[in-house]
């Protein structure tokens, strides 16, 4: 314990939408915390499957792998507990014993998901002040791992959920987000809700999750190939027509016009976050060299990939795994 140095390399929240798998070495410890869906891992002491409420942690080694089925919402963040020699050492818990590789939180779950949000919001900006927070919430994590298979003690307070509220808004962009629901969570009315929404970001949450959504899909006719008839009916509008009519009148372009364009003005229709983090996007430490770090995270050993073909989908995966989603 006394040793314990964490440091965090990257950190994310992604929501995958089909089934995907990822290949890949462990220099360093990789934690995922599951919200939904479930998880199938094969290292090298066997497979294991792990559901909504868990926490992997996956120890450094040669070769991994892990199947996602869909849809599964999860966070990771990959860390060293010590610096070199010892960063491939496993934190050895009093009471509990290693660090271990699947843990059921329970109760805990909101204060983990807490935890790696503080982490998916400070990796990206430089500074002593946000590598002590990170380093801070490191720490957590392991109180809540020793708190969830150890001796209960008294829980520490959590932060402002409506940070948590704006991503689950973010991030359900089918359409079939209930707002009911989500006051239900907070505790609160429906009508206190939308209040309370409304005063701190300054839209209801039905105008909010209509703005991702459309995000979603100006996103999409800019990068993709998919049709404009699907994605409208994969985003949860009743049919392309209505779509089309709100997609002009809240970004000023139609969906047709954005597909084709390439100015800046129609790129620049897109509204910008208020505040969080980047759903399906890897968020590491300023300044990251991409090519020395997908190097160290290639898989070895004799069952670690058998192509050049297979070989590039790894390095894609750890570079973009947004394409999966």
């Amino acid at each position: 314990m006394n040793e314990l140095k964490p440091a965090l390399h990257l950190a994310g929240c992604f929501h995958f939408r089909r089934n995907v798998w990822f290949q890949y070495r462990l220099p360093s410890h990789h934690l995922i915390l599951i919200e939904s869906g479930r998880i199938k891992a094969q290292t090298e002491e066997g497979v294991f499957h792990a559901g909504a409420g868990d926490l992997i942690c996956f120890r450094p080694t040669d070769s991994i792998r892990y199947d996602a089925h869909a849809p599964t919402l999860l966070y990771q963040a990959l860390v060293e507990f010590a610096g070199p020699p010892r960063h491939r050492l496993t934190p050895c818990l009093e009471g509990v014993g290693l660090l271990p590789v699947r843990v059921a939180l329970g109760e805990s779950f909101e204060e983990m998901r807490t935890l790696f949000e503080v982490l998916c919001l400070e990796v990206p900006h430089t500074g002593v002040v946000h590598q002590l927070r990170i380093r801070a919430a490191i720490f957590e994590i392991l109180a809540v791992v020793a708190m969830a298979v150890g001796p209960q003690e008294e829980k520490a307070a959590r932060i402002d959920p409506w940070m948590r509220v704006q991503q689950r808004l973010d991030s359900t962009l089918d359409g079939k987000l209930r707002i009911e629901e989500l006051a239900r969570q907070m505790g609160l009315s429906t009508d206190h809700f939308i209040r309370r929404f409304k005063s701190r970001f300054g839209l209801s949450p039905k105008a909010y999750h209509m703005r991702a959504r459309l995000q979603e899909a100006a996103r999409s006719l800019r990068g993709g190939s998919q049709s404009i008839k699907s994605l409208a009916y994969n985003l949860g509008f009743s049919d392309p027509t209505s779509f089309a009519r709100r997609f002009k009148h809240c970004l000023g372009v139609t969906p047709s016009a954005l597909r084709s364009s390439t100015s800046s003005d129609a790129a620049g229709a897109v509204y910008p976050r208020l505040e969080g983090f980047q759903i399906n996007v890897h968020l590491v430490p300023p300044p990251q060299n991409w090519n020395r770090f997908v190097a160290r995270y290639l898989p070895k050993g004799p069952r670690a990939t058998t192509s050049f073909g297979e070989l590039d989908v790894i390095v894609d995966k750890i570079r973009h795994p947004e394409h999966y989603v």
